[in-house]
């Protein structure tokens, strides 16, 4: 999920790319302008188009590598079926959640940056936000509970430094206690609750127990 803010990554320069896609990538840098609150380098469609490809791309290695990986026992017993998994629109969903989340970052962030009355914090706010669309693409539960509870993090830490909330004691060691708790307490009282992969996985940590 690399969204290339500053536009410090190259896509163009750094990477073997086909002559016909490295031009139109040139060509979108050239044709097409930026705002002075820009941090990228080169032309907003340029920069949206590049982190798109690039997330695209990594996101073909990780879906091809997960579906070698769930299919190793019939690598050579049946390579079709392999291939024709490779090429399905389910291992495309990875890759397009991938390449959306910087896109629609981009897309939102640069044209909000052409409104005179924003400022920085509800332009990152609102891109940020708004490129959640992204998991259209591949809905994941788990995905979703990590990036919100990620977020309500920053925004802490944030208003922590700007003096507005204080720091919270042991605050860490607090909530993974209380986390904990909670989860135990689920899987004693509600077991059908907890994720299948889950629960088998604390079973088995815990001897079965």
């Amino acid at each position: 999920l690399i969204h290339n803010i500053k536009g410090s990554r190259d896509i163009a320069e750094d990477y073997p790319l086909p002559k016909q896609f490295k031009g139109f990538l040139y060509e979108l840098r050239k044709k097409y302008g930026r705002t002075e609150l820009c941090e990228h380098k080169h032309s907003c469609i340029s920069n949206a188009a590049e982190s798109f490809s690039y997330n695209f791309v990594i996101g073909i290695g990780v879906s091809s590598a997960m579906v070698l990986l769930r299919n190793l026992p019939i690598l050579f017993k049946n390579p079709a079926n392999l291939l024709n998994q490779l090429f399905s629109k389910s291992t495309l969903r990875i890759p397009t959640f991938f390449g959306l989340m910087p896109l629609i970052f981009h897309v939102i962030r640069c044209s909000l940056n052409r409104l005179p009355w924003s400022d920085t914090m509800f332009r990152n706010v609102t891109a940020g936000t708004a490129s959640g669309f992204a998991m259209l693409a591949f809905p994941n539960v788990s995905i979703a509970m990590y990036v919100m509870w990620k977020a309500i993090e920053i925004i802490y830490f944030d208003l922590v430094k700007q003096g507005k909330l204080r720091a919270l004691p042991y605050g860490d060691l607090l909530l993974y206690t209380v986390s904990t708790g909670y989860v135990l307490w689920q899987i004693t009282i509600e077991p059908q609750a907890i994720r299948k992969g889950y629960l088998k996985f604390l079973l088995g940590l815990t001897g079965n127990r």
